[in-house]
């Protein structure tokens, strides 16, 4: 897509996605996709206003909005998957996670990590 139509298809597409619906997260994933590689700070106010819930999680996480994607999970082992996949550990923020449960046991399993 040409750079000159990112926001207006970003426009288009998250007044056509509002309702956030299981069956849209391809578009979910595109659109963020789509920012993230053209305007990242569009994608990460998308993800900070709770938008989109339905998009490939594992998928954006890849493409670098580890933060927000970890703030979306509440699966045990998605969120281990991210913690122990990060690179930037120490500019993660875990007060999303605090709420869980199951937080420290994320931790343990990162610092296991280091007993290798």
């Amino acid at each position: 897509m040409s750079q000159n139509m990112i926001q207006p298809a970003t426009s288009f597409l998250l007044d056509a996605l509002k309702d956030n619906k299981p069956e849209q997260g391809l578009l979910q994933t595109c659109v963020l996709e789509m920012n993230l590689m053209h305007a990242p700070q569009v994608a990460d106010a998308i993800l900070g206003n709770e938008m989109f819930t339905h998009y490939n999680h594992p998928r954006i996480t890849n493409l670098g909005l580890m933060q927000r994607a970890l703030e979306h999970y509440e699966d045990l082992a998605d969120i281990k998957r991210v913690i122990v996949h990060a690179m930037t550990f120490l500019d993660l923020n875990f007060s999303p996670i605090a709420k869980l449960d199951f937080g420290i046991l994320c931790l343990t399993s990162f610092m296991s990590l280091f007993k290798k």
